[in-house]
C-alpha cells in the first residue's frame, strides 16, 4: 500500500475541520504555525500513508490538538510538478497545493 501511494503521489494531511472551507477554496498553503516552529521549519506536512497517520496521531500529533477539536483527514494527490522533502515523520511541501488535489478522506477515523 505504501509503495502504491507514493508512486501515485498520494499523501495525507490532518487538520482542524475549521480550516476545511479555506483549504477547499485556496488549497493548502505553506505556513509557519506552532507545530512547524517547534521543528524550526515551515511548509505543508503530509503523511506518506495511513499507517503513518495513525502512528503520528498516537505518538505526538494528537497531543497538539485540544480534546474537543474536530479533526479531518485530507487525501492529497500531489501534482507531479510539486516537489517534497523527506522529513523524519512526514514529507514537507514548500509550495501551495491546489484545491483540485485535495479531497476529504474517510479512510481513517480520527
Amino acid at each position: 500500500m505504501r509503495l502504491f501511494e507514493i508512486e501515485n503521489n498520494i499523501f495525507y494531511h490532518v487538520t482542524n475541520s475549521n480550516n476545511l472551507s479555506s483549504i477547499m477554496k485556496n488549497g493548502l498553503l505553506p505556513q509557519s504555525g506552532d507545530r512547524s516552529q517547534k521543528l524550526n521549519d515551515f511548509g505543508i506536512f503530509l503523511f506518506r500513508n495511513l499507517d503513518d497517520v495513525e502512528t503520528g496521531m498516537e505518538w505526538w500529533l494528537g497531543d497538539e490538538y485540544e480534546e474537543d477539536d474536530e479533526l479531518i483527514l485530507l487525501k492529497v494527490t500531489l501534482p507531479k510538478n510539486i516537489k517534497y522533502e523527506d522529513g523524519e515523520f512526514e514529507v514537507i511541501v514548500k509550495q501551495p497545493i491546489p484545491p483540485s488535489s485535495i479531497e476529504i478522506s474517510d479512510e481513517l477515523k480520527l
